[in-house]
């Protein structure tokens, strides 16, 4: 039951990842229709930033 229970939380998890990849990709591209996207790494700055802080808070 405790795996069951653990990969449901883990496909929860995957399916909020995705769900923020989505938001965040969606934003960038009506930021660059709006001519405010200049940079490639706009797109990918929150992605790396929350990145970033998945591997420090799993040093905890």
């Amino acid at each position: 039951m405790k795996i069951v229970s653990e990969k449901l939380a883990q496909d929860q998890f995957t399916q909020l990842k995705l769900k923020n990849l989505k938001t965040i990709l969606a934003e960038s591209i009506a930021q660059a229709d709006r001519g405010e996207l200049h940079n490639i790494n706009d797109v990918f700055a929150s992605l790396t930033k929350d990145k970033h802080e998945d591997i420090s808070n799993s040093n905890i």
